[in-house]
């Protein structure tokens, strides 16, 4: 059975590809994020909720 690998997510990167200036795509997989970098978007001016 192939399984997809877990990727945690760095703030920098959920941010640079919200804003479309990822150099590379992400592999595929299953992606989540950290309880603080959940914070740290929420805190973010440029994003609105």
């Amino acid at each position: 059975m192939l399984t997809q690998p877990l990727i945690l997510l760095d703030t920098n990167v959920v941010l640079y590809f919200l804003g479309g200036r990822l150099v590379n795509p992400l592999p595929s997989g299953e992606y989540f994020i950290s309880v603080i970098t959940e914070i740290e978007l929420l805190s973010d001016p440029s994003l609105s909720p």
